[in-house]
Formats: structure tokens, C-alpha cells, sequence
């Protein structure tokens, strides 16, 4: 009968180990499952120097007269076309829907703000803009379409929260959503959004 307990004994003390090592390899492997981006890793590398170079944004609403590429250059100097060509450069790169196609499909977790755009029955949100600055589409200009992640959590999400700063974790599709808050060139099927604790951090 002692034989019997020691043999019980041994596969217990095994299986723990078993066990632990599993945990070991499983935890580790999570925690490196998804890749962390920043915003700027969602632009090429043209639309991201663009960004850099952008000219003074006119938000007085003063008109601002175009350049016509067609007409004659009298009696236009060299700074005015610059601005012109300046303008549309940044009017291009504002606009931008360009993506880079090897995310797609990438397991992502990336920092933001939330835009609101449908609520469950209970009041929690479940499809938002995730957006680089707090008020992006709201209380000031959209940024980028590639700028913006259109994002469904069927969890939802606390709207007491909204000034947060949140972190999503999920699978990016290089996929264009429309709404009537703006446009979004990425989204995303959720796994978890939660709210950032290193948000000092960014």
C-alpha cells in the first residue's frame, strides 16, 4: 500500500512541474503577442516626413487664393508659389488614406483617445475611433484617416472614461471605415481595451 501512495505521490509532484512549466512557456508568449506601435508607425515614410514639414495651419477662415498650374507665372514671385505648392502638399498628407499593407493582419497594441460612434443598451461603447489627440473629430480637425483606427469591442466601454487615455490591443486591418465623425484607414476587431496606466508616458 506504501508503494502505491509513493507512486501517487510522484505523479502529483510531476504534474506540478508539468504544470508550471507550462505556465512558464504560455504567460511569456502572451505577453509578446502583440506588437506595440506608436502613431507614427501607421504612415509610409513619405506621408510621416510630410507630417514633419506641414506649413502653419490657416484656422482664421481667411480666404487663400490657389495657384492655377495652368496660368502664366507674371506677376507671381517665388514665395507665393511656394505656399501654394505647400498648401496642397499639406492638404494631400491631411487627407491621407495611405496605409502600409504589411500590417494588415498584424496583432497590434497601440495608446489613444476614444471617439465615440455607437453605444450598447446599456450605455457602453462599442464602436469608436481610437485617435492620436484628445477632441480629434469633435472639438477640433480630424487628424489623418491614417491616423485613426476604427474599432469594435463588443465588451464595451465606460463612457464616464472617455477622457482617458486607453490602450487596444487587437488584430489591424488595413480596411477604410466612413462615419459621420470622419474616416478612419485602419480598424480593428478588439481582444481588450482597457485604460492606459502609463499614460505620463506618452
Amino acid at each position: 500500500m506504501k508503494w502505491f501512495v509513493m507512486i501517487r505521490k510522484q505523479r502529483s509532484k510531476r504534474l506540478s512541474v508539468l504544470l508550471i512549466i507550462l505556465l512558464g512557456a504560455i504567460l511569456p508568449a502572451h505577453a509578446a503577442e502583440y506588437r506595440h506601435l506608436q502613431w507614427p508607425d501607421l504612415q509610409t515614410d513619405a506621408d510621416r516626413s510630410a507630417m514633419r514639414n506641414l506649413p502653419p495651419i490657416n484656422h482664421g477662415g481667411a480666404p487663400q487664393s490657389a495657384v492655377d498650374p495652368l496660368a502664366g507665372l507674371s506677376g507671381q514671385d517665388e514665395a507665393t508659389i511656394a505656399q501654394s505648392l505647400a498648401k496642397q502638399q499639406a492638404t494631400a498628407v491631411l487627407h491621407s488614406t495611405t496605409v502600409r499593407s504589411e500590417l494588415n493582419g498584424e496583432r497590434i497594441q497601440l495608446e489613444g483617445f476614444i471617439v465615440p460612434i455607437e453605444m450598447n443598451s446599456s450605455g457602453a461603447i462599442t464602436e469608436f475611433f481610437l485617435v492620436p489627440y484628445i477632441g480629434a473629430c469633435i472639438h477640433v480637425p480630424p487628424p489623418p484617416p491614417n491616423q485613426i483606427i476604427y474599432i469594435r469591442y463588443s465588451a464595451g466601454i465606460n463612457a464616464d472614461l472617455i477622457n482617458e487615455v486607453f490602450r487596444a490591443e487587437g488584430t489591424l486591418h488595413t480596411t477604410i471605415t466612413s462615419k459621420s465623425m470622419g474616416q478612419a484607414a485602419y480598424s480593428m476587431r478588439a481582444d481588450r481595451v482597457f485604460v492606459y496606466e502609463g499614460a505620463n508616458d506618452i
